[in-house]
Order: C-alpha cells, then structure tokens, then sequence
C-alpha cells in the first residue's frame, strides 16, 4: 500500500476512534440523563395513568349526568313542544283578542259619537227641563189661581145651597079649579107670616077655588086678595089662622145686575113631574123692555108651571115673580127652529105698588 495513502487512513483512524470515545461518553451521560428523564417520565406516565382513570371515572359521571342531561333535555324538548302547543293557541287567543279588540276600538267610537249625541240630548233636555220648571212654575201659579177659582166655586155653590134651604120652606104650590071643568095650576111663595102668598096674575084670574100646598105638604085653601091691574101680579091668602108661616125676605130689583147668579124656584109640570120643588141656577142675562115694560131676562131654566114662582138672589131675597118663557121663532130654509128660552121675570119692584092692601 501506498504509504501516502495509509497515513491519511491511519489519520483518518485515529481522529474516528477518538471521536467515537468522545461521543461514546458524551452518548454514555446523555444514556444517563435520558434513563433518568425515561425513569422521570415514567413516574409522569404512571401518575398521568392514575389522572387518566381518575378522569375515566370522571367522565363515566359525566356521562351518567349527560345521559340526566339527556333525559332532561328530552323532558324540556316534550315541555317545550307543548310550550310551542300552547304559544300556537295563545297566538290564536291574541289574534282573537286583537279581533275583538279592533271591534271594541270600533265600539267604542261608536260609544263615543253616541256619547256626543248623548251630551246634546242632554244639552236639549237641560233646556226642555229649564222650560219644564217654567212651566211648573207657572202651573203652580195657576194651581194657586185655580185653588182660588175651585174655593170660589164652593162658597158659590154654598151659597146655592143656602139659599135652597132659606127659601124653600117659603114655596107654595098652587091648583086652581076654573069651574067647568078646567083646571090649572102654578107656584107661588110665601111673603107673609099671615099666609099671603105672591104669585102671576094669569095662575089664579077667574078661579072658582084654590088650594096651596106647602112644602111640608099641609093642604090649605086659599083666597084671592089682589090682583095687578097691568102687570102679571096677584096676591092671594091662604085660609088659616095660623101667624107663623114661613115668609121669605123681599129685595130690590134695582140692585140687580146683569150677570149675577140667581135661582130659580117653581113646580114645573104638574102634571108629569111629582113633587118637590125644582130649583135652578143661572144669571141675570138682561134687563129687557118690551112694550115699555121691565122683565127681568135669565138662563135659569122656567119651565110651565114654575109661573108664580120666586127668582131670588144669593142672599135668598125675592128680585122676582118668574112669568113665563118665551121663544123666538125662526124659519131657515124654509124650516122652524125654537132657539134657547127667553126666561123672564117681573122685577120684585113691579108689586110693591099692591104690597100696602095685604099688610
């Protein structure tokens, strides 16, 4: 061999044989140190080994607690399927609701325009209630006024009856025997406590005999004592001794006025009606002339057989010697027509002229 070829051999040798003993003992510490870091790490796997059993075990419990989870889960997922049930219905409730409350809305601007009205009717009624009291007010003033009419009215009708009962036991009746057979009959009254009795001249005119009936109904005969030369006036006396006959009270005709009440007494229509004695009430229509004659002219009802009869006043005086009732007779389109009677009634002023041969 060349011996330029064996020494960088030789060379290359030795320098290889020293650095494998270097790097044998440097491989020999780092064997050291690894086994130590091997043994170290074992220590760490074992140790890593009980951590992994322990977090085995750990996981296991979680798994036990998953698969809670799990059913809980479940559970929640059946409650919230449910819940979504109930949430679909409540949905449906509020669209309802919703439904009803845009009808309520719609109510209540209905309500409210009603309310509107309402509140002018009001307004209307206040006014209508206003003019109501008005009314009433006025009402209780003519409430008062009639009060005052209906007061009136009684003193009025009492005085009627106050009269009937003053009056009435003073009214006679009178039947009249003519003599061949005719026969007539009339009213008079009382004016003396002696029994004269004041009546028409055309009652008692040419009677063969009389009778006067009182009021009682004591029967007496009578006489005649005066007759009127021109007016329907007579004067006859009842057959008795008696002085305490019922004389009525003799007023004035002067003070009569037309419009005043006054009441009419008599028997009307002998013949038909039965006693007693009629009595009516009216007013004083007009003092009337005819044929320069005075006539007292009243609405009092006169009826045939009231003739002699007295018309007194509200104080019960005689004004008058009720004589007849005439009546206007009238043709329209060729038929007749009897208007109301004219009631007439010689004024009680008429007989004082022939008073002074009975006292």
């Amino acid at each position: 061999m060349n011996k330029w070829v064996a020494i960088p051999i030789l060379v290359i040798l030795v320098v290889g044989t020293v650095a494998n003993g270097v790097l044998y003992f440097q491989a020999s510490g780092e064997l050291g140190d690894a086994k130590a870091l091997i043994a170290s790490l074992e220590g760490n796997v074992t140790s890593l080994e009980g951590n992994v059993s322990t977090l085995e075990g750990s996981v296991s419990g979680l798994e036990g607690s998953v698969a809670a989870v799990e059913g809980d889960v479940s559970d929640i997922w059946g409650n919230v399927s449910s819940l979504e049930g109930d949430v679909s219905g409540l949905e449906g409730d509020v669209s309802a609701v919703e439904g009803n409350l845009s009808g309520l809305e719609g109510n209540i601007s209905t309500l409210e325009g009603n309310l509107s009205g309402l509140e002018g009717n009001f307004s209307s009624l206040e006014n209508s209630f206003s003019t109501l009291q008005e009314d009433v007010s006025g009402l209780e003033g003519n409430l008062s006024g009639l009060e005052d009419g209906i007061s009136a009215l009684e003193a009025h009708d009492r005085a009627i009856m106050d009269v009937v009962a003053m009056v009435e036991p003073s009214v006679v009746q009178i039947f009249v025997n003519f003599g061949g057979g005719d026969y007539g009959a009339g009213s008079g009254a009382i004016i003396t406590s002696s029994g004269h009795v004041l009546t028409n001249r055309h009652v008692v005119d040419g009677a063969v005999a009389m009778i006067v009936l009182l009021m009682d109904g004591t029967v007496y005969d009578a006489t005649l004592t005066a007759l009127h030369n021109t007016r329907d006036i007579a004067i006859i006396e009842i057959v008795s001794s008696r002085t305490d006959f019922s004389a009525a009270v003799l007023g004035s005709s002067a003070d009569v006025t037309v419009g005043e009440t006054v009441v009419a007494i008599g028997f009307p229509y002998p013949d038909e009606i039965e006693r007693p004695a009629t009595f009516t009430a009216g007013i004083v229509s007009a003092i009337r002339t005819e044929l320069g004659v005075d006539y007292i002219q009243t609405d009092a009802a006169v009826n045939p057989g009231n003739s002699g009869g007295p018309l007194v006043n509200l104080k019960g005086e005689i004004i008058g010697i009720n004589t007849r009732a005439a009546f206007l007779l009238a043709v329209v389109d060729g038929n007749r027509i009897f208007p109301s009677g004219l009631n007439y009634a010689i004024p009680i002023d008429a007989v004082l002229p022939i008073l002074p041969e009975v006292q």
